[in-house]
């Protein structure tokens, strides 16, 4: 298991804890994550492939390759950055995240949930942008 994952797992074993919840948070900013793309970045945009489970858009992102290729079973677009630039870059085009799908460390992110980490982080501006 990861930093990240050993994050997710104290967050959700204690969700009114929320010092466990900052250190998810952070783990999360901190780690590299693997955003799904609709087709290759042209190195200045980059469009996510995004699900609706009626909440509203989300792009899809995991915190290893491998996941994201078993949750595809088989190759495809995506752009690495830090999740603390993923979060900005999301939150900028009001986005969600569905991070980690189909694993037992699954969590969704709301465009408001992500405004407000990319706000407390304080990263920035991201070097590609999501157009809307």
């Amino acid at each position: 298991m990861s930093v990240l994952d050993d994050a997710f797992a104290a967050a959700q074993a204690d969700p009114d804890n929320e010092t466990r919840q900052m250190v998810y948070y952070s783990a999360f900013a901190e780690a590299e994550v693997f955003l799904l793309l609709e087709a290759e970045s042209d190195g200045d945009t980059a469009a996510p492939r995004t699900v609706d489970p009626g909440t509203g858009p989300m792009a899809l992102a995991f915190d290893r390759e491998e996941r994201l290729a078993a949750f595809l079973g088989a190759p495809a677009p995506y752009l690495a950055l830090p999740g603390r630039q993923a979060a900005e870059m999301l939150a900028g085009a009001e986005l969600g995240l569905a991070f980690n799908l189909d694993t037992e460390f699954e969590t969704a992110f709301d465009a408001e949930t992500l405004a407000w980490l990319s706000g407390i982080i304080g990263d920035p501006a991201p070097q590609t942008e999501i157009p809307v």
